[in-house]
């Protein structure tokens, strides 16, 4: 007929070992102090990996690209994108579809998803962290790669097999070249390409861990 306490934990416990040494003078009479446990969950120490139904190549026609964040228009004819788009690296047709972020965010939702959807986008690249955090998001249900120009390590941290991480600073440019590096070895494929992206092999100079983040070479 008496009330008896417990700590209740997100560990899991082994075979009580209480002690009287290892109880405080907080503790109510009777109360048990597990012993070491081991933690409740491991994650990402295997990698991270894609394991769901296969992805079917992209139609046939240009290869493209959304490019997402903000002044993504302005972006997407700057001198420097125009030039490398124009150079025909590969020997691949490749176009942008640039949805700005710094607009409405249903009227970005939309684009995003015609861009997907509609022009079999192969990849994003989101230019800042609000960017890639919604990319992230349409990335698991659309199943293509996002490269994603962030310092937040949140992006990387979930065990999300589509995002991709590279520093800030890095240019659209050579995130791009990334993908077009990544996508000489896999084909018109999103699911291969995230493969390769993941392989941690240098891509035009950057290279990824399997959890997303750039590796240091």
């Amino acid at each position: 007929g008496a009330i008896s306490y417990k700590r209740a934990t997100m560990e899991k416990e082994p075979p009580a070992q209480a002690t009287a040494s290892s109880r405080t003078a907080d503790d109510p009479p009777g109360a048990q102090e597990p012993g070491p446990s081991a933690p409740y969950a491991r994650v990402g120490e295997d990698g991270v990996t894609y394991r769901g139904p296969t992805r079917p190549d992209t139609p046939a026609g240009p290869l493209r690209v959304v490019l997402f964040g903000p002044h993504a228009q302005q972006v997407a004819e700057s001198d420097p994108m125009r030039q490398m788009l124009s150079s025909g690296v590969h020997n691949r047709t490749w176009e942008l579809v640039p949805v700005a972020s710094d607009q409405n965010w249903g009227a970005a939702s939309t684009q995003l998803v015609h861009g997907l959807w509609d022009e079999h986008a192969i990849a994003i690249i989101a230019m800042d962290r609000n960017s890639a955090h919604l990319a992230e998001q349409l990335a698991l249900k659309s199943f293509v790669p996002v490269v994603a120009l962030s310092d937040d390590t949140a992006l990387t941290s979930t065990n999300i097999a589509w995002i991709f991480r590279l520093p800030s600073a890095t240019t659209p440019e050579a995130a791009l070249r990334a993908l077009e590096a990544a996508e000489a070895r896999s084909g018109p494929n999103s699911e291969r390409l995230r493969d390769v992206l993941a392989s941690g092999d240098m891509l035009a100079g950057v290279a990824f861990r399997t959890n997303g983040d750039p590796r240091i070479h």
